[in-house]
């Protein structure tokens, strides 16, 4: 009887090491894990570095679409004003490999089998894959044929830049229409008249608004002030109802029946997410595209992740959700997608979007939507060198505009943000210009 049970005890503990050894075979470095993602900008090259960290011998593949290394598109305005490369995103240490694809165009995703297909047939198999597809630019649908035109462009990559200056340097005196009159359009206008002093800028949007909903019509006054004090023309309301090319000069026919012939049309009009891949595979949006992400960057399905501008999050201080829309923030949600992908559970806590802009002689912070929000108090503080309106909700920020001349006196941007992140109540005096 006590063989039996000896023997027995025996068995049970050689079963139970075996299980052990194989769950430790199956999770070790010495089975290897492999991560694709796809899209190798802020938020995919910080996840790509994040994972190479965890353990080399892991295989991590970043996908990029485009044929240059990675840059910083936060440097995109400084190159169009005269800066001579882009800012190249680089390796934060020493050690960290992982494989880099240029030019890899991924046209569906296998998400049963999981693996992504190429364009060129291409299949890669993943363990666990990271979507940072970021956004693209909007262009109204009758006119998509005509961003193949020479000079016609968007202001979104290296290759946009390259076609504005291209067409800027081709004339003694260049024509350049702008459309769009948001923060970039403004940026990309402001660095126009700064690289080239003879250039002649139109900039064409449907209503005399700027910064789209970060802006209200005390901004939108002083802007517009200081588009004519530089020399900049505003159609609005205004569209484009055709764009016609021959012999590479470019006609642009208005909705009013006006014609411009300019050296280069650039659309700044915002962007839209690249969602297509997601939606295939029957992820969960939202109604604008975007994907929904848990708190820890998890899609609706299992071992795919999502981080960067394709996502958005449910908005922190008010209803519906928001984009984050800032490189930084990518950034982060890229090292804290990987570091989940690996086994951890962190979370990303979404803060409001904070935007701080330049142009004309001016500086911007904005954040919230001032066009359509209904908070409890609004004050505006305003002299002939800044405009102030700080909105509260219960007490607590609910969005700001912050314009202000160079060299001026400025806001202090750390309190500001600080309070809008943490909600704190907070009285409007506050924010009180000082002299």
């Amino acid at each position: 009887m006590n063989k039996n049970k000896i023997l027995l005890s025996s068995t049970l503990l050689l079963l139970a090491s075996a299980c052990l050894f194989f769950k430790s075979k199956t999770t070790s470095p010495l089975n290897p894990q492999q991560y694709v993602i796809i899209g190798c900008s802020a938020a995919g090259f910080s996840a790509a570095q994040e994972l190479s960290k965890h353990d080399p011998k892991n295989n991590v593949i970043c996908l990029s679409e485009e044929s240059a290394e990675p840059y910083k598109k936060t440097s995109i305005a400084k190159v169009v004003k005269g800066k001579k490369s882009f800012d190249a995103i680089r390796l934060g240490k020493k050690n960290i490999v992982f494989t880099m694809r240029l030019n890899a165009h991924v046209v569906s995703i296998n998400a049963l089998e999981k693996y992504v297909v190429l364009q060129d047939q291409t299949k890669l198999r993943y363990d666990k894959l990271l979507l940072a597809v970021g956004a693209r630019p909007i262009i109204p649908k009758h006119l998509a044929e005509a961003i193949s035109y020479p000079g016609v462009a968007f202001y979104n990559n290296k290759n946009d830049v390259d076609t504005i200056l291209d067409r800027l340097n081709r004339r003694v005196h260049p024509h350049i229409l702008i459309v769009g009159a948001g923060i970039r359009a403004l940026e990309l206008a402001d660095s126009l008249t700064k690289r080239h002093h003879d250039v002649r800028i139109t900039m064409l949007n449907r209503t005399a608004r700027f910064l789209a909903e970060n802006g209200d019509d005390g901004a939108d006054r002083l802007i517009h002030k200081q588009l004519i004090h530089n020399n900049v023309e505003l159609i609005a309301p205004g569209s484009i109802e055709s764009i016609t090319t021959k012999d590479d000069a470019l006609v642009a026919t208005l909705g009013n029946g006006q014609s411009l012939k300019p050296d280069a049309i650039v659309f700044a009009l915002g962007t839209t997410p690249n969602s297509e891949l997601a939606r295939a595979i029957n992820l969960k949006l939202y109604q604008d595209g975007s994907i929904k992400v848990n708190e820890e960057l998890k899609t609706s399905y299992p071992d795919i992740f999502a981080a960067g501008d394709v996502v958005s999050f449910p908005n922190p201080i008010g209803q519906g959700s928001v984009k984050s829309a800032k490189w930084q923030s990518a950034k982060e949600q890229g090292v804290i997608a990987a570091r989940n992908m690996t086994g951890r559970h962190e979370t990303y806590n979404h803060k409001p979007a904070v935007f701080i802009s330049s142009f004309f002689g001016y500086e911007a912070l904005v954040s919230g939507n001032a066009r359509t929000s209904s908070p409890n108090t609004s004050s505006i503080f305003a002299d002939d060198n800044h405009y102030y309106r700080i909105a509260l909700s219960n007490q607590r920020l609910s969005f700001f505009i912050f314009l202000w001349q160079k060299d001026q006196s400025s806001p202090n941007i750390f309190f500001i943000r600080k309070n809008l992140f943490e909600q704190n109540i907070v009285d409007e005096r506050d924010f009180a210009i000082t002299k």
